[in-house]
């Protein structure tokens, strides 16, 4: 495990499992030309297998709709709040994205038994009823590995919730609302979701760029929470 603070990178990983989490400015001394709004989003992969991916890029100038599509924050594994953008997409400017969300890193423990990140970022915070993200990661590394993203959002008002998980090719089997399983060839990954307010479930269609101008689509896994604040949703 390792954390790159300068650049906002964290890796927490046991010996078959490295889970990646943006936690850091837009780079370009703010003009973020490159960066994403995947605000505290997370990739996990287990072996040579991608469970929770990134969309990639896709194209630059020759679509800006396209260009914006898979730098949204819809795109990744975080949560969008009132479908809004944690940071807001200048028109036709596919190279500009304004440090309109401090992150801040609270906490970050890497040891032999387990890694944990506590971070938030404050995007929502611009909107009349503020919104505040805090996610907290816990790697367990012992016998048995298992990972837990406690994320708390905090603030005023009513607010429609969406906790996003991009996961490619991955087949997805949900049992309940608050639990699902992923399936991958022979290997299963489990995910339970609990929350202090009712929550809906659906698999959604979205798309990953396997390569520059090459799009696919791809699975996404969408939890809805339309609910007042504050409240959490929990994921193991």
């Amino acid at each position: 495990s390792q954390g790159f603070p300068d650049a906002g990178i964290y890796i927490l990983r046991d010996d078959h499992l490295p889970m990646t989490v943006n936690a850091g400015p837009n780079g370009q001394n703010g003009r973020g030309g490159h960066a994403h709004n995947h605000k505290l989003g997370i990739t996990l992969q287990i072996g040579a297998d991608e469970w929770m991916i990134d969309p990639g890029t896709f194209v630059y100038t020759a679509n800006y709709e396209s260009r914006d599509i898979f730098r949204s924050t819809h795109a990744h594994n975080t949560i969008q709040v009132d479908g809004l953008e944690q940071i807001e997409f200048t028109q036709h400017n596919p190279f500009t994205l304004m440090p309109d969300a401090p992150t801040i890193v609270h906490r970050w423990v890497n040891s032999d038994q387990y890694d944990l990140l506590d971070v938030s970022h404050a995007g929502y915070m611009r909107l009349e009823e503020s919104v505040s993200h805090r996610r907290q990661i816990y790697l367990h590394k012992d016998t048995t590995s298992y990972c837990l993203i406690y994320d708390i959002l905090t603030g005023e008002g009513h607010h429609t919730l969406d906790l996003l998980f991009q996961v490619g090719d991955v087949s997805v089997n949900i049992s309940s609302q608050n639990n699902l399983t992923l399936i991958q060839g022979n290997s299963r990954l489990g995910l339970f979701i609990n929350s202090s307010q009712p929550i809906g479930v659906r698999l959604e269609e979205n798309w990953r760029a396997i390569s520059y101008g090459h799009k696919t689509k791809s699975n996404m896994i969408r939890y809805r929470q339309d609910t007042n604040l504050p409240t959490y949703f929990l994921t193991i």
